[in-house]
């Protein structure tokens, strides 16, 4: 009885309220028309935001076809989409504005007053110390990082999507160190971008030029002579009219059982004179053949004496979980990427066809080693040691198959990849300049790759080294490679720089001088640092080795690259390298002082 007599005078409280307000609004309302006050209306109610905005819509009853037209005015009217760009980025609970008046009629001509423009715009350029320019770039309402990159640095004639986001992903990757090197932090989604100057749509195809032009003209022409040793069992040869290299293979290699049982393409008359065009090709600095000029033909294939100098290790068993060689190498298959595997395999379905090929669609083959490493550091790996782990990254090499060969950190070795195929341009990829070596941009096409468990200061295990020495006995074994073209990532990775020129050191990953003496390799001095068309960038390096932000953190400066920047002219002075312009300039200041 008590209850219900509570009830009902809370009703009749609630009832007494809601008179009063009414009452009151009415009298609000005649009072201002009386006065000639404007009454406000509010044209819109709000809602919170669901899961999507069509479904808030359709949640309040509202035809969801115009979520445009609601979406432009909030993005006008409403305070909280101040930073709201997309429909698809608003965050659950956000209050939302729903007009009154909505109709076809008004999605159509309504029209927002964005507050960035659409496409990104240039505001100003910035000059650093290092005289490296940079453009301070707006990014439009909506627009990313890789959207800026693709307006400003991307070629209008790249059509294909693969290699243009292929190109972005590059440049992305070179923005990223441009800002930590100027210490700013990088966000994809920021109002304003800096990109580099030389990272520009024109400068790529003055990059183009520049390249194709060296190794187009015959007035650029270099014999090999000038600035790298030949054999005295080279065969000198004067270019006559009409030949090529495939001419000079036949006149001098034409049969390939000169060469002992294990050559793998003495079977094929056609690979064997694509095989051993290209190597002559690529001892002569990988230039054209131009009537009248002086090429060599390497002696280490006269006469099949690279295998008398590297003689073949024979496959002794084979079973189907690995491959037993005769030096007491043991090969897993446990990780082996075929193509049958490709398409069925959910993460590897994505995978190029796998094979050599070059620029220009002809065949191409394995003549050169590139060794890598994990680049895994040092407190990763304990810690990963610490708890028990093995092979820390055979899972991620398998799913995108990025080398030939693997081994851990156990000294085991896998084989990922047939070495007679391309495992996804490991060197780097030909576009944007990522690798260059002896001329050649497609690194990866002619090299069989190596990666090593292991950071890039870390010390490699002896059971490493020696697994690393038998699995390079079985490779140049088989295929035809000589000293000068076993070689490290960091080598013949490089990136496009200031001044049309290309700058070494992308790339800190490889064998240490002390790995590369342990299994048996010679130094290799740099053709184009010695020809003059790559920058060293010895300075770059040694101030990147005091960023403990940054990978080049306490790694080893190749001691050949050094070698190679001291034979055409650069000095160490100071604690710098001195460039021979540089160097020249400061002696002729001295002098006239």
């Amino acid at each position: 009885m008590i209850k219900k007599s509570r009830s009902a005078a809370g009703s009749g409280v609630t009832l007494y309220l809601l008179s009063f307000i009414l009452c009151a609004g009415i009298q609000y309302q005649a009072h201002a028309s009386q006065n000639g006050e404007p009454i406000e209306v509010e044209s819109y109610f709000t809602a919170r935001m669901g899961s999507s905005l069509w479904e808030t819509l359709i949640d309040q009853g509202v035809n969801p076809t115009l979520w445009r037209f609601v979406f432009e005015y909030n993005r006008s009217s409403n305070p909280a989409f101040a930073r709201i760009t997309s429909a698809k980025r608003i965050p659950r609970n956000t209050v939302i504005y729903i007009p009154h008046e909505r109709n076809d009629k008004s999605v159509r001509t309504y029209r927002s007053t964005s507050s960035r423009p659409r496409n990104a715009a240039v505001q100003d350029t910035v000059a650093l110390d290092s005289g490296l320019l940079l453009l301070n770039v707006n990014a439009g309402r909506g627009q990313r990082l890789n959207d800026v990159i693709k307006q400003f640095c991307v070629p209008g004639w790249m059509k294909d999507k693969s290699k243009s986001s292929i190109l972005i992903r590059n440049l992305r990757s070179d923005i990223r160190d441009t800002y930590r090197r100027i210490d700013r932090q990088l966000s994809y989604r920021d109002r304003s971008f800096l990109i580099p100057v030389h990272h520009l749509k024109d400068r790529y195809e003055a990059f183009q030029r520049k390249y194709e032009t060296i190794y187009s003209s015959p007035e650029q022409y270099l014999a090999r002579n000038v600035i790298l040793g030949v054999s005295a069992e080279d065969i000198r040869h004067v270019a006559a009219q009409g030949e090529n290299y495939r001419t000079l293979a036949k006149l001098y290699l034409g049969k390939a059982d000169i060469f002992s049982g294990n050559y793998p393409y003495g079977k094929s008359e056609f690979d064997h004179i694509s095989y051993m065009a290209q190597h002559i090709r690529h001892y002569n600095l990988n230039q054209q053949l131009w009537p009248g000029k002086v090429y060599f033909i390497p002696g280490y294939l006269l006469e099949g004496r690279y295998y008398g100098q590297n003689p073949q290790v024979k496959l002794e068993r084979k079973t189907k979980k690995a491959l037993y060689y005769e030096n007491g190498l043991k090969v897993s298959l446990d990780y082996h990427v075929t193509r049958r595997k490709a398409y069925w395999k959910r993460r590897q379905r994505y995978l190029p066809a796998l094979k050599r090929q070059l620029a220009d669609g002809t065949p191409a083959y394995p003549d050169m080693i590139v060794w890598h490493r994990t680049g895994l550091e040092p407190e990763v790996e304990k810690v990963l040691r610490s708890k028990g782990r093995k092979q820390f990254s055979i899972r991620y090499i398998y799913r995108t198959a990025v080398t030939n060969y693997y081994i851990d950190e156990s000294g085991n070795c896998f084989l990922v990849v047939d070495p007679e195929k391309n495992p996804r341009e490991h060197a780097g990829h030909s576009i944007g300049f990522r690798c260059f070596w002896n001329g050649l941009q497609r690194v990866s096409d002619v090299s069989v790759g190596i990666e090593i468990e292991g950071g890039f200061t870390s010390v490699l295990s002896r059971k490493q080294l020696e697994t690393a020495r038998r699995l390079q006995q079985v490779i140049r074994g088989r295929f035809i490679i000589p000293d000068e073209r076993v070689l490290d990532h960091k080598k013949v990775a490089c990136r496009r720089g200031p001044e049309l020129c290309l700058l070494r050191g992308r790339k800190a990953d490889g064998l240490t001088a002390s790995d590369r003496v342990a299994i048996g390799v010679k130094p290799v001095l740099d053709p184009d640092v010695l020809r003059g068309i790559v920058d060293p960038n010895l300075n770059g390096m040694m101030l990147r080795q005091t960023d403990s932000t940054d990978y080049w953190y306490r790694v080893e400066i190749d001691p050949d690259l050094e070698e190679s920047a001291r034979r055409v002219g650069w000095q160490l002075s100071g604690g710098l390298w001195l460039s021979p312009d540089t160097f020249k300039e400061i002696e002729d200041y001295s002098t006239s002082q």
